[in-house]
């Protein structure tokens, strides 16, 4: 997740699938055209494995890791959460007087602190990503808070 625009008027967060999920979404192509094709064997039954476990792994990558992008936007007054998948995409509109700050919240697995990066609203908590990391999302959560904090002046017309 990182900082793609940042001004008075205007602050944009983003977030882009890694290779996990790149790798997720070619695994599971692959074995579904494995199984499709039929190479290595006319048995029903020996394509169906790698046709089930390929349809998994394309049904994880679609549910686990969309491409994200919140826009905090202080002329309309809105922060406006988008995700996207293949074939599609979810808009969340928060007014911006609702939004109490930017937040990190941690899971632990086994030995390692996973976090992901949530917006506090009057509403309940809005996940600004899908999935927990392993990512630092400190410096995320301080420039969102600064944003929200920050007052707003118009830039003078030069």
């Amino acid at each position: 997740m990182r900082i793609l625009h940042d001004d008075n008027a205007r602050l944009v967060v983003a977030h882009r699938p890694g290779p996990v999920a790149w790798l997720c979404t070619a695994m599971g192509a692959a074995l579904l055209a494995l199984a499709a094709t039929g190479a290595g064997s006319e048995a029903l039954s020996d394509r169906l494995i790698p046709g089930s476990a390929g349809l998994g792994l394309l049904v994880l990558a679609w549910a686990c890791f969309p491409a994200t992008r919140t826009v905090f936007s202080r002329a309309e007054g809105l922060a406006v959460h988008e995700e996207h998948r293949l074939l599609h995409r979810r808009l969340k509109a928060v007014p911006l007087d609702r939004i109490r700050g930017a937040q990190v919240e941690a899971s632990w697995s086994d030995a390692a602190r996973l976090t992901r990066l949530t917006l506090r609203t009057a509403d309940g908590p809005l996940p600004l990503e899908r999935s927990y990391g392993n990512d630092d999302r400190r410096a995320l959560e301080t420039a969102i808070n600064e944003w929200l904090t920050r007052p707003f002046t118009l830039q003078p017309a030069e």
